[in-house]
């Protein structure tokens, strides 16, 4: 089974492939809604690009084995509603982050990324040799 059509998240898909081959070749269930001609900065190629929304049935979203359901809230002055989402349990925070302020995740990411920068270089350890 394709795993988009499983995905509890996934309900669009942007490729590079036209509808036929998507959706009759890789048996993907979508629909295309869009598509337009991209260019490559580098090559100049022309390539176009297609939009697809994937059609239902949609799986019930799960917990267990290192995924949790985590509330994701509404933006403020936006139309939408709380979104419930399964997150595996090592990614909770950085998606709780991501979906917040904007500001504390700036200031989140700053501080990883001096974190990274100022812990010197990473040390190599060497087996022992094998007398043979």
């Amino acid at each position: 089974m394709i795993i988009h059509n499983s995905s509890v998240h996934a309900r669009y898909l942007v490729s590079y492939r036209p509808p036929y081959r998507v959706i009759n070749e890789y048996g993907y269930n979508v629909e295309c809604i869009q598509q337009f001609s991209t260019k490559m900065f580098g090559s100049g190629e022309i390539h176009m690009a297609y939009f697809y929304r994937r059609l239902g049935p949609f799986p019930e979203i799960a917990e267990g084995d290192g995924v949790s359901i985590i509330t994701i809230p509404a933006r403020e002055g936006v139309v939408e509603t709380d979104e419930e989402v399964a997150c595996a349990d090592a990614f909770i925070t950085a998606v709780q982050l991501a979906s917040g302020d904007i500001f504390q995740l700036k200031e989140k990411t700053k501080e990883q990324v001096m974190s990274f920068l100022n812990s010197g270089r990473p040390q190599r350890t060497r087996r022992a040799r094998v007398n043979r």
